[in-house]
């Protein structure tokens, strides 16, 4: 039983670590997607009479390419923020019902029951860790959405300015 309970205190501390080290990537990208809008904010009103007045076809592409980007930064920020959230703290239970088994007599009992609120931890952990990642996963693909997107944007600029 106390390979068991080992076994399971190593996954709990190693799910915990996880957890951390995803806040982490997504607080790093919360920043990221921060700067790119209030960047792109600050071009676009710099930029707001050329930008939210097409002329011609190539115009309307920029601003639509703009304001998709625009949104997949957002979304991005959004799922950065949900990675980022805290939860639930996920401390193993301190109940008197535990000490009380640690107390008695029988050590396997006691075993049982520190084993039980150990899985049940890392199960919790596991359902988290899940979630984190996915929205994680979705912020990166929204990032990068929103990076062609401003490169094609950009390129379209850089074609009106080439043309005239």
């Amino acid at each position: 039983m106390n390979k068991k309970l080992a076994y399971l205190s190593d996954r709990y501390h190693e799910r915990l670590s996880r957890l951390s080290y995803i806040e982490q990537q997504g607080a790093t990208l919360l920043i990221v997607a921060t700067v790119i809008i209030i960047a792109v904010a600050l071009i676009a009103i710099i930029q707001a009479g050329v930008l939210f007045h097409p002329a011609h076809p190539v115009g309307w592409l920029r601003l639509i390419s703009l304001l998709l980007a625009v949104f997949a930064l957002i979304c991005a920020w959004g799922h950065a923020l949900l990675t980022w959230r805290s939860g639930e703290r996920w401390a193993l239970p301190v109940e008197r019902k535990t000490l009380a088994c640690l107390d008695a007599e029988n050590a396997e009992e006691a075993s049982r029951h520190l084993c039980d609120d150990h899985l049940d931890a890392v199960e919790r952990l596991a359902g988290e860790l899940t979630n984190k990642q996915r929205f994680l996963g979705f912020a990166v693909e929204e990032l990068t959405l929103s990076a062609w997107l401003l490169g094609l944007s950009a390129a379209l600029s850089i074609y009106r300015i080439l043309s005239e």
